[in-house]
């Protein structure tokens, strides 16, 4: 047998030497070596001949529409940007310069078009999930997320939708406070010491903690241990110690990254397994295991224990007549990460986008002030109060004014979800696509439309307040941060809970300092787009 240019020694098919397979091998390391350069090379040469052979062919008529660089003939134009967790900004810039419709992979459409909302994200839609979620899929199981059956999706969704409903969501105001307060401990004792702190991660261990409660009833209690570490059990037994917050953000740039090949998922799945981006998923999923443990130790309904309402989990466990589900084991844990991951992720990122918008606009944020003051019948003493609870925070029209602003500009989920045309086609946006092509509208790109939103880059909560009777129409039919239809975001009651309470009592209490001169926060966006490092100096008020 001829390997590597080498002639293997002979072996006898009948009494197979595998010592001496072995020596040959520890022997000639160059051998092998070639033979994985070269596998790869043909490999890589393959891939470039199908592409090319795909683009000319055209089968699916997608060359009348625009691409920037080479994206029309391979994934690795979107692939790199991904990788450099820039790929919703370079989407902006290619639709800035080809056109509101373009092609940013060979099957994949990218519609700026305002009227693809609807036509891709709409309930009437015949537009159904891509393969890109089969990244996020737990094999053997399915999360509300990853399933692309619709009828499962139902399913799943009407289990929770109680659960997320606004009046069970606000019935946790009293944890939400709670955690507020443990927050306020720490940022006390930052302005006394003159302490400088990364306001984005304690936001995250908030929200963190927040949504643990809320979803299993436990507290991993990050705010008072001030690191994001937790002590699991894996399946097998073994103790381990993981990051819960950095494992998911972690796993998530390896997730965007394979999802550009999601019929290749089999092998680059196995291939990737060392990665360290791929182990943090496996800790993340060790993080959920463990939480499940603790949670299934307790009664099924927990508003016999301690907490005055049921958590999330006990809706996965229980239908609404008492009955037990009986779900597998593996979907719990695919529903429980979506509830720790989706139910804090975006909400931290919410929060610290808005703070350092209104730090970066000090008109803007005295303005907040008085109105927040104002609120409470008092001027300026209510900054010496503590929580400012919903029933108050949520009448301030100019807050919310604010936060939706903020969720309009830096969109903690900026990317295009991607969206699969059905086997017989379908219409978008004036433009015929046929059956199996991925299309997207990219959020970030669309709340940048200056035709939607003028002066898009600029931040101003007084567009959701003033403007004519147009612009509130765009206001209200093409921000979408939440997205729209079926799969719209189940979670935002928890979002609008979480950041009125905590944005209102944080300007009120405290006036903050950025650690560094002209600081600019970074966006890294893995799927979704996270803050960087945030540090700043605290301060109390008066």
């Amino acid at each position: 047998m001829v390997l590597g240019g080498r002639i293997l020694p002979h072996i006898e098919s009948r009494n197979l030497d595998i010592s001496a397979s072995l020596s040959w091998y520890a022997n000639h390391p160059a051998s092998i070596g070639n033979v994985i350069v070269g596998l790869f090379g043909l490999s890589i040469l393959f891939v470039i001949l199908y592409d090319l052979a795909y683009f000319f062919r055209d089968p699916h008529h997608l060359r009348r529409f625009p691409a920037p660089s080479c994206a029309g003939l391979t994934n690795l134009w979107s692939a790199y940007h991904s990788r450099r967790l820039q790929r919703s900004r370079a989407v902006l810039r290619a639709h800035q310069n080809l056109g509101p419709i373009i092609r940013i992979q060979p099957k994949h459409i990218s519609f700026a078009d305002p009227r693809a909302v609807q036509d891709i994200y709409g309930h009437g839609t015949s537009v159904i999930k891509s393969t890109f979620y089969k990244t996020i899929s737990g094999g053997d199981s399915e999360s509300i997320v990853s399933t692309l059956d619709r009828d499962d999706h139902a399913r799943k969704r009407r289990y929770i939708s109680n659960a997320f409903s606004q009046r069970n969501v606000i019935s946790m105001e009293p944890l939400v406070a709670q955690k507020v307060h443990y927050l306020l401990d720490r940022l006390d004792r930052a302005a006394e010491f003159n302490e400088t702190v990364d306001i984005r991660q304690w936001l995250n261990f908030f929200t963190f903690d927040v949504i643990s409660a809320m979803a299993l009833g436990n507290d991993p209690d990050l705010l008072h241990k001030g690191e994001d570490r937790m002590v699991v059990e894996t399946l097998d037994g073994k103790s381990s110690t993981v990051d819960p917050i950095r494992s998911f953000q972690s796993s998530t740039v390896h997730v965007a990254f394979l999802g550009h090949w999601p019929e290749l998922l089999n092998i680059t799945k196995k291939l990737t397994k060392w990665w360290p981006n791929s182990k943090s998923g496996d800790n993340f999923e060790a993080m959920c295991v463990q939480q499940i443990r603790q949670r299934l130790q307790k009664p099924k309904d927990v508003s016999s224990t301690e907490l005055p309402y049921g958590d999330f989990f006990q809706h996965l466990l229980i239908d609404s007549k008492g009955e037990g589900r009986g779900l597998p084991f593996r979907e719990l844990v695919q529903e429980v990460a979506v509830f720790l991951s989706a139910g804090s992720d975006t909400t931290a990122s919410s929060m610290t986008n808005n703070l350092y918008l209104l730090m970066k606009h000090s008109q803007i944020l005295d303005k907040l002030r008085t109105e927040l003051d104002e609120s409470t019948g008092e001027k300026s003493q209510v900054k010496q109060a503590a929580v400012i609870p919903y029933a108050r925070a949520s009448q301030v029209k100019y807050l919310r004014a604010c936060v939706d602003e903020g969720l309009r500009h830096l969109t903690p989920t900026s990317v295009g979800l991607q969206r699969m045309t059905p086997p017989k086609g379908a219409e978008i946006a004036g433009h015929w696509i046929t059956g199996g092509i991925t299309v997207s509208v990219p959020t970030y790109t669309l709340h940048h439309d200056p035709d939607l939103f003028p002066e898009p880059f600029c931040f101003k909560p007084e567009r959701w307040l003033e403007g004519t009777e147009q612009d509130r129409e765009n206001l209200k039919a093409y921000f979408i941060p939440f997205t729209v239809g079926r799969h719209s975001c189940i979670g935002r009651n928890i979002a609008y809970l979480e950041q009125y309470v905590v944005l209102s009592t944080l300007v009120s209490r405290y006036d903050f300092e950025f650690a560094e001169n002209d600081f600019e926060l970074l966006v890294l966006e893995r799927i979704n787009a996270n803050p960087g490092a945030m540090p700043v100096k605290v301060r109390r008020r008066g």
